[in-house]
């Protein structure tokens, strides 16, 4: 049998080691993160955990607004309205009919034919029986058909609509037979209302005689 030399065995191990180095099974692939969105993958980076969501403070209650002053009050205890300042056109029908009713003549001797009304600073005197005859005594009614207005019809009825001013005391008599209704009010300079608006029945005919 033929001896070996080394040149032949030296041979057999290079071939040997070269055939277990291509059977080596191939590294593992590189770990991919996941893309952010709008970036693409990145391959062969590490993967930085995350940290724990933190949560979020509770949105604080919104704050109530602050309660509005209390309006002063438009009728005093006599039914008396605030009267405002500003000049206005003389009310409508309409808005007659849904006036504020005032009479601070004490409920004895309150006029039983006159109602007196108020829409913004105007005063409307209403009154109506068949034994109306006329008017007299009439003052601080300033000028008709600016400051006053009138209508009367003997036998039927008397109106009488008016602009309230400050520091002015309308009064008027309404004649009526042997009685007679009388308008009285009185709004001092430095008062934020008049005083008194009332309409009393007087158990005596006008001085007039008619």
């Amino acid at each position: 049998m033929a001896k070996s030399t080394p040149i032949a065995t030296l041979a057999v191990l290079l071939a040997a080691l070269l055939a277990c180095k291509s059977e080596d099974p191939p590294p593992p692939p590189a770990p991919t993160i996941a893309a952010v969105p709008g970036q693409p993958a990145v391959q062969g980076a590490q993967v930085q955990p995350q940290a724990p969501a933190q949560p979020m403070a509770p949105t604080p209650p919104p704050t109530p607004p602050a309660p509005a002053p209390a309006p002063a009050a438009t009728v005093d205890a006599k039914g008396v309205p605030l009267i405002p300042s500003t000049r206005s056109k003389p009310p409508t029908v309409a808005e007659w009919n849904s006036g504020l009713v005032v009479n601070t003549q004490g409920a004895g001797n309150r006029s039983k034919a006159c109602e007196l009304r108020i829409v913004r600073e105007w005063l409307r005197v209403s009154c109506h029986s068949k034994k109306i005859t006329g008017y007299e005594k009439m003052s601080g009614f300033g000028a008709k058909n600016n400051d006053y207005y009138e209508m009367v019809k003997p036998g039927k009825l008397a109106s009488f609509v008016l602009r309230l001013k400050k520091g002015r005391y309308p009064k008027i008599r309404i004649c009526q037979g042997n009685t007679f209704s009388s308008l009285f009010v009185s709004w001092p300079a430095a008062a934020e209302r008049p005083k008194n608006i009332a309409m009393a029945d007087i158990g005596r005919a006008c001085d007039r005689g008619f």
